[in-house]
């Protein structure tokens, strides 16, 4: 049974001593499920960490391939259908996901499958550590985002 963020944020407090590889391979299901609904990769990162997991993106990143290198090995699955047309946004004051048809966020979601086309063909390396780049700085600019927009 998968598990909402808000559960998954609960389940982070009082257990420091659990790695954060485990975190994220436990709740391996909810993440890909967030990420298939069309929830970026950042804003899930941003919604662990300021709940209180310890991680930074990179290493977010890197537990995540881990886990499903780790899933394929031991049961092979067809990686998530890409997003549908609304936007699911972790709304960081509940810790919970909401739906919203924000335009800001479809467009930055527009960005990154357009910037995603523009380094197809660099080598796979190369081409992470871009995307990791280039997601972080949509992160930051959700966050300028929603915070100009939250006194409206």
């Amino acid at each position: 049974m998968e598990k909402p963020v808000k559960e998954i944020l609960q389940g982070l407090k009082g257990h420091s001593s659990r790695s954060k590889q485990s975190v994220v391979s436990e709740n391996l299901g909810e993440i890909e499920r967030l990420i298939s609904e069309g929830v970026p990769v950042a804003v899930i990162w941003e919604s662990l960490h300021v709940g209180g997991l310890e991680l930074t993106f990179p290493s977010f990143q890197t537990s995540l391939h881990r886990a499903r290198k780790k899933r394929e090995g031991s049961q092979p699955q067809a990686r998530p259908i890409p997003a549908p047309v609304s936007v699911p946004a972790p709304s960081v004051a509940g810790s919970s996901v909401v739906v919203t048809e924000d335009p800001f966020i479809l467009k930055l979601r527009e960005e990154r499958e357009a910037f995603k086309e523009s380094i197809k063909n660099l080598p796979e390396r190369e081409r992470r550590q871009k995307l990791s780049e280039f997601e972080v700085k949509q992160s930051e600019r959700l966050r300028n985002h929603r915070a100009a927009n939250k006194n409206r």
